[in-house]
């Protein structure tokens, strides 16, 4: 394990290095290398790539909740909620419309894909958003930063409904419940874990400590979900914008911890996501896969484009909107396996579109905000 993971890192490191000079996003050389070194990979990581995939979530929905302003999103009213919620759905409705008609697969299996792909990608959008706060953009990547986060969460959680719907083949009233239930379960327990932080930090004077404990609590939370219906992500993600609230001092430092231990979670991650693509797969469904990305991405466009009317974002920052909310990446990645690891029948197909979904919209949204914000947005 410990060779496959030195030469993963460096070779991951030095093309990415490479790709970030063209302005590329690095983890497209990270999913060749694990195309690539497929057959190299030691088993016993692919093995921990669960928890991997994991840890890669709970970070990067750590760094967007240090970074999120509660105060900038409150004044841009209902755009900010529908941001987080209808450009998935759509896109989802877009998939169970037209992928049963391109590829023959059941009602349910085009809901598993389409709660797959509809997710934006943190790992693109988080750091640019980020990026543009500091440099003065701060209302529309305010938005999107926090939608981008909570729609991941969303889909997150509908995803889950869908594997269970498949595997139990009925829809109970627990099901239908879940959602909200979740939901308020996660607000109740950011603020109790919030709590618990801010008073072992009373104790614990030591930062780099307190960033290992928030961590572990974070880790805790998501583990809540084997027991309870709670949305852990959300719950997270709430919890560190709490702790910003509180202890903004102190939440600056854990973001600088946090994005080093992005860049290496964030490289294996995508190597191993790589590593479980069969090339065949890309040949059997590429053309077919690409009519229904495309397809997919006009639905999402549009749900954007209802998610802000009625609010005051002039024409320009509406087009930057619809194509910084493209990007695929992290998600695709953390349970783009998930289907067929499970037995789902269209388990396969599913891997196959989640990281084809990736190798292009990623690229294409990542060119698109660095190269137009300018042109776009204008500074606060």
């Amino acid at each position: 394990m410990l060779l496959s993971i030195g030469l993963i890192l460096i070779l991951s490191i030095l093309f990415g290095n490479i790709f970030e000079k063209i302005n590329l996003p690095k983890i497209i050389p990270y999913i060749f290398i694990g195309i690539i070194f497929s057959n190299k990979i030691d088993l016993s990581l692919i093995n921990i790539s669960a928890e991997i995939r994991k840890i890669a979530l709970v970070i990067i929905l750590i760094r967007a909740g240090l970074t999120l302003d509660y105060t900038v999103l409150k004044s841009m009213g209902k755009s900010s909620i529908l941001m987080c919620f209808l450009p998935a759905t759509i896109e989802i409705i877009g998939t169970l419309i037209f992928a049963p008609l391109i590829f023959n697969i059941s009602i349910i299996d085009s809901l598993i894909l389409g709660s797959v792909i509809a997710a934006v990608s943190p790992a693109i959008v988080v750091p640019r958003m980020i990026n543009l706060i500091n440099k003065g953009y701060d209302k529309v990547p305010q938005l999107i930063l926090a939608g981008a986060s909570m729609d991941d969460i969303f889909v997150i959680t509908l995803f889950t409904i869908f594997m269970t719907i498949e595997k139990t083949g009925v829809v109970t009233l627990n099901q239908i419940f879940i959602l909200p239930l979740s939901i308020i379960l996660a607000i109740i327990f950011a603020i109790i874990f919030k709590y618990i932080s801010i008073y072992i930090f009373k104790i614990i004077k030591d930062d780099t400590f307190r960033i290992i404990i928030f961590f572990a609590l974070s880790l805790i939370i998501l583990e809540l979900e084997k027991y309870l219906p709670i949305a852990s992500l959300l719950s997270i993600t709430l919890v560190a914008m709490l702790l910003k609230k509180e202890e903004t001092e102190l939440a600056n430092k854990f973001k600088i911890t946090y994005e080093k231990m992005w860049k290496l979670f964030e490289i294996l991650l995508f190597v191993l996501i790589g590593a479980n693509l069969k090339i065949s797969s890309v040949f059997d469904y590429g053309l077919l896969a690409l009519s229904l990305l495309i397809i997919t991405q006009i639905f999402r466009m549009v749900g954007v484009f209802l998610s802000l009317l009625g609010n005051k974002f002039n024409k320009s920052e509406k087009i930057f909107a619809m194509g910084a909310y493209l990007p695929k990446a992290t998600v695709q990645a953390a349970i783009g396996a998930i289907p067929l690891a499970s037995g789902v029948k269209s388990g396969e197909l599913i891997l196959t579109i989640a990281i084809l979904s990736i190798l292009i919209t990623a690229p294409i949204g990542a060119l698109f905000i660095d190269n137009f914000y300018e042109k776009l947005l204008q500074k606060k």
